[in-house]
């Protein structure tokens, strides 16, 4: 193999963070699998490259007997990038996340209710639009979709870093997103960002989860449905479906 073959195989040489059920093709999970598996490995050469490159400036920073404009130049540029660099991976990467799973919901809901030719009609309720699609696709649609409750809770401090992030960086989060924080990430108190590398694997693996949920579930409930299409055909009735 040449360089170039190897570089293939190296890069796609990880456990894939999603992966669609096989036998079973619904296009909103497949393209979100190819999404997610993309976002995915984009974040880990960002790791590596962000790593080799803060390295290299830290050193440049250490250097000795240069010029004082050399210093001030260093406090402002790279100063501020070994600072904030590696927080602005980590909140990008979330972000693109969140949208990844209302993207698919979006699509979902629209594939759905034009297959049962009906209308989405999400809650007026205060809640985020995940929370609407997922409760419509339930009601609405019938999909037995269960998200834990823990999982909801870590879903909505996924979610207030994305919005931090998007809305107010400087913004602390809720008391009580800070617990659940303070049980996922790995840092210290020496610590400048508010989460982790740790944490955005956390999130993948997370939102992967509840995607595989309402994939699982929808893939049942269109099972049902074609049963009951192939046994009034055949003239059975409903009772005995």
């Amino acid at each position: 193999m040449n360089d170039f073959e190897n570089y293939f195989y190296e890069y796609i040489d990880k456990k894939p963070i999603y992966t669609a059920e096989g036998e079973y093709i619904a296009h909103p999970f497949w393209e979100f699998m190819y999404r997610i598996q993309a976002l995915h490995r984009h974040w880990m050469i960002n790791i590596d490259f962000t790593k080799k490159h803060l390295s290299m400036l830290k050193n440049a920073g250490s250097i000795n007997g240069k010029y004082q404009e050399y210093y001030d130049l260093y406090a402002e540029t790279a100063g501020s990038d070994i600072d904030y660099i590696p927080e602005q991976i980590r909140g990008s990467t979330i972000s693109m996340l969140i949208s990844l799973l209302e993207n698919l919901l979006i699509q979902l809901s629209e594939d759905l209710a034009k297959e049962l030719n009906i209308k989405i009609e999400l809650s007026e309720n205060k809640m985020p639009l995940i929370n609407k699609h997922i409760y419509w696709l339930a009601k609405g649609c019938g999909l037995e979709v269960y998200i834990p409750k823990q999982t909801n809770k870590n879903l909505d401090l996924i979610r207030e870093i994305r919005n931090r992030f998007i809305h107010n960086i400087n913004r602390d989060i809720p008391d009580q997103l800070k617990k659940t924080l303070s049980q996922i990430i790995e840092g210290n108190d020496n610590n400048k960002s508010l989460v982790d590398d740790a944490f955005v694997e956390f999130s993948f693996d997370q939102i992967s989860k509840v995607v595989k949920n309402i994939e699982l579930s929808y893939i049942e409930h269109d099972k049902k449905n074609k049963l009951k299409k192939m046994m009034k055909n055949l003239d059975i009735p409903d009772d005995l479906i």
